[in-house]
Order: C-alpha cells, then sequence, then structure tokens
C-alpha cells in the first residue's frame, strides 16, 4: 500500500508539472482572492477592480492608484448584515489590498533576483520556466496566500526530483537560502488572507458567540 501511495503521488506530482504551462499569468491577483478581502463590494465592482489589477500587472505604482481609487470611490460597499469579520471595515480591506499588491511586486522580485538564475543554473532555463509557471499555478489555486503556494510548490518540485540527491538538496538550498535573504530585507513577501489576526477575531465571535 505505501509503494503504491508513494507511485501515486509521484505519478500526481510529474502530471501537475507537466500540465500547468502559461495559463496562470505569473504575478497575476487572484479574484477569489479580492472577493474574499472586499466581500461587502458588488460583484460588478469586485471584478473591474480585479481587471484593472491584472491588466496593470508589474505596474505596481498603477496597481496601488487602482486601489486607492476603488475605496476613495466609496466601491467596497458596506456590510448587510455586519459579519464581524475584520474585512467588514474597509479601512483593513484597503490595507489588506494594497499588501497584496505589494506582495505581488515582492515575490517577482524574489523569482528575478534569485529563484530564475538559480533554477537554471541548476537546471536549465525551460525548466526554470516551467518551475515559475507551476509556481503561478499554486499562487492563483490558493488566492495568493503565501504560505499555501510555497508549501505545496515546493513539495511538487521537490518530490519530482526526490531520487537526485545533488540537485534536490540543491534546490531545497536555493529556495530555503535565498526565502530567508529576502524576509530578511522586507516580509512584504509574506502576504496572507486570514492571518493570526483575523482567526482569533474569527473565533472571539462565530466559535465563542460574542456578538
Amino acid at each position: 500500500m505505501r509503494i503504491y501511495s508513494i507511485f501515486s503521488l509521484i505519478f500526481l506530482v510529474l502530471n501537475t508539472v507537466s500540465y500547468v504551462g502559461t495559463q496562470q499569468a505569473f504575478g497575476s491577483v487572484s479574484y477569489p482572492a479580492i472577493q474574499r478581502i472586499i466581500p461587502h463590494a458588488t460583484n460588478a465592482n469586485a471584478f473591474a477592480l480585479g481587471q484593472g489589477l491584472n491588466t496593470n500587472a508589474g505596474k505596481y505604482a498603477a496597481m496601488r492608484t487602482l486601489v486607492n481609487q476603488f475605496f476613495n470611490q466609496n466601491k467596497a460597499g458596506k456590510p448587510n448584515p455586519k459579519t464581524l469579520s475584520l474585512y467588514d471595515n474597509s479601512t483593513y480591506s484597503k490595507q489588506k489590498l494594497i499588501a497584496l499588491v505589494n506582495n505581488r511586486q515582492a515575490v517577482s522580485q524574489w523569482w528575478d533576483q534569485d529563484l530564475t538564475p538559480g533554477l537554471t543554473k541548476i537546471y536549465n532555463a525551460a525548466t526554470a520556466t516551467s518551475y515559475k509557471n507551476l509556481y503561478a499555478y499554486f499562487d492563483s489555486r490558493y488566492t495568493n496566500s503565501f504560505t499555501y503556494t510555497l508549501v505545496y510548490w515546493m513539495l511538487t518540485i521537490l518530490m519530482k526530483d526526490m531520487w537526485n540527491e545533488v540537485t534536490y538538496n540543491k534546490t531545497a538550498d536555493l529556495i530555503g537560502n535565498t526565502l530567508e535573504a529576502q524576509l530578511n530585507k522586507s516580509t512584504l513577501l509574506v502576504f496572507e488572507i486570514y492571518t493570526e489576526a483575523f482567526e482569533a477575531n474569527h473565533n472571539q465571535t462565530y466559535m465563542k458567540g460574542k456578538w
């Protein structure tokens, strides 16, 4: 059973890597992420903001301007009824959207400065591009939340290379060392929609009935 499970996992990993092409735009903003951050905006307003942000992907000043304009024009909506979520507060939502844009910039810098050159050196340019596309896939799938994206991406690429100790170790070291260096410079890389503060607030309201 264990052997079957291992080979099933390897098949899944290889299939995932081969399936992912360029269908997920690297550095894009996930529409589900936007909907979670501004849950009281109309679908039309949320979709228009997402379109604007992704049209300007890579132009981070323009993306931040779009976010500011969105809230200045009162397009975030008002909670009706209130859900007692931190995202009932438009100021909090605005800060999170700005943080998401900053995360897009930080992730792009991490790849440009460290991961793409490093993976190209370990493997080749084609593999580096494939792994970048794979990161974009998980990034979109897990609503731009850094921890989930990183964990699933690392699991996939390291499992693919699990029988080659040399490249496995080089890849793991590349990710770990460069991530630590990036975080020592700035924590903008780490973005989560549901933080510990969100969970604490959630547990004090829904779970414990403190309405």
